[in-house]
């Protein structure tokens, strides 16, 4: 992770920021991220897309899918456009 908290380019599948929650404010991600990547406690606004790595391959999400995505594993962001 980069000085300024920046995340891209982050491999993140199994991420776990430790219990901690993280607040993100108007950052863009190039992240990929797998059902082990722990966002609980992940708050702010984020741009996107993600990768999500699945037992199929990689799929890109973003908008209303991410922030679904993210809320379903304990986060509360809003993805902007």
């Amino acid at each position: 992770m980069g000085r300024d908290g920046g995340v891209r380019g982050l491999d993140a599948p199994g991420l776990d920021p430790g219990g901690s929650d993280v607040l993100v404010d108007h950052n863009s991600f190039k992240v990929r991220v797998d059902s082990r990547t722990v966002v609980k406690g992940l708050t702010g606004s984020v741009f996107a897309p993600v990768e999500v790595v699945t037992g199929e391959g990689v799929r890109v999400i973003a908008g209303q899918e991410l922030a679904r995505w993210i809320a379903e594993r304990g986060g509360s962001v809003r993805v902007l456009s």
